[in-house]
Formats: structure tokens, sequence, C-alpha cells
């Protein structure tokens, strides 16, 4: 179970239960020594689910959504736009876990978006602080196996529309301050080209990682001011395979 803290309303957290993992335990700590005035509060539901519940989360999942669309967000996120000398990233550090999606019937593949009423609904690494300056930064989409080594989403088989045509230029990491894809240039050797927009893959099952180093507390040069995600998400019905 991973330590969470920040704005997390309408959020929500699954707790895989073992023969062997004992009584679930939920732990607060408070830091009684702040100077600074802050208002802490929550509210918090608990349900259990039958071991043959629909809508129980396959082990290993942190959160599960069980509609064929819908919206999600990373722990933390903060819609507004920041402030240039702001406090640095938002999203948390320290992460590693899945975000699960039970696949509807029918439904083969499924497509992640940015929200287009919220301009920074995909900053991971960077400087996202020069994209609230200049919004053409936001196009520079930096993803890949080797690029994207600190902080990152995993999508398996991600491309532009996951279908052959494109599943040789598919990845599974994606980082950096706009959702994007890799697709190919005119050129004879077919390079990738960046390519700003949704991410598409029919790789199952429909898992959606996370993963955060250390340092997002304690902003690098290179990394300032990363919000997070805020994502749609929509499954693709088995037609539109051919």
């Amino acid at each position: 179970m991973p330590t969470t803290c920040g704005l997390n309303s309408g959020q929500h957290i699954i707790y895989s239960v073992t023969s062997d993992s004992g009584p679930s335990q939920i732990s607060v700590v408070l830091d009684t020594t702040a100077t600074e005035v802050v208002t802490r509060e929550w509210s918090m539901k608990i349900f259990q689910y039958e071991c043959s519940s629909p809508n129980l989360a396959p082990s290993g999942c942190l959160q599960y959504f069980t509609a064929a669309s819908g919206q999600f967000q990373s722990f933390n996120y903060k819609p507004e736009i920041r402030e240039i000398q702001g406090d640095g990233p938002s999203h948390l550090a320290n992460l590693n876990y899945a975000v699960c999606f039970r696949i509807e019937n029918g439904f083969c593949g499924i497509k992640y978006g940015q929200v287009t009423s919220d301009t920074f609904s995909f900053t991971i690494s960077g400087d996202s602080s020069a994209a609230m300056i200049d919004l053409t930064n936001k196009a520079n989409v930096d993803y890949s196996d080797t690029k994207c080594n600190s902080d990152y989403v995993l999508i398996p088989g991600g491309s532009l529309t996951g279908l052959n045509q494109d599943k040789r230029f598919s990845l599974d990491r994606f980082c950096g301050t706009t959702l994007g894809v890799c697709g190919t240039t005119t050129s004879a050797d077919q390079t990738c080209a960046e390519i700003p927009g949704p991410v598409t893959t029919y790789t199952t099952p429909f898992v959606f990682g996370v993963v955060t180093d250390a340092n997002d507390g304690d902003p690098t040069p290179t990394d300032k001011q990363n919000r997070g995600f805020n994502l749609l998400y929509s499954q693709l019905p088995c037609a539109t395979l051919g």
C-alpha cells in the first residue's frame, strides 16, 4: 500500500486481502510541527467485496474502474494552473502502482487521452513551468524506455491506433509534458516522430501503470512543477479490429 497525501477528493484505493495478509489497517500521520496554516480534512467510505463479486479488483490493482469509459487522475492532482514560481511538483513521489479497467463484453481495446478543458492534464516529467509560459513547449512529447526512466506511466503496447500498422511503433513508457504516441516520418528508415494525442492499445488486461521516483518533492533542474495526469479513457469495441 503506497503512502498518499495532498488533495485526493473522489479517489479510491483497493486493498487486496489474502489469507496471510492479516487485519487490514489504515494509518493517518499528521505533522504537528508545521508552522504554516494547514487545514486537514478527510471523509472515507470503506467497502468489502465478496470473493465472487463482479466488482472485485484483480489482485495487484490499486485502483479499479468498471465502466466502459470515464475519467481518472493521479493522486494529489490539482486542476488549477499553478504559479510560475510555485511549490514544485504536485504528483507524489515513490509510487509504483497499477490502475486496472474491467474489460466490458464486446470490447477489445482501450484509448487514453487528455482532458481538453485542462491544458496541462499530462505533466509527468520535464519542465512544466516552461510549458506554462509558452504553450508551444507542451508539444515536446518525451517518452521511450530510454527517456522515461524516472517518472512515467506504463501503457503496454501503446500506439496511435493500436492496430497492426502501428504496433511496430508501440511503446510501454510515456512521460514528458504532453501525452503522445510514436508515429512515422516520410524518411526511408521510418524513424519515430513524436505525435501529441491519445494512446490506444489492444493489449489485455487493461492496465495503466504509474511510476515515480523519490525526487518529486524536491524538483531537479529538469523536473519542475509536474502535476501528474488527468485523463479520459474509453474502451473500444472488438469490431474496430476489422
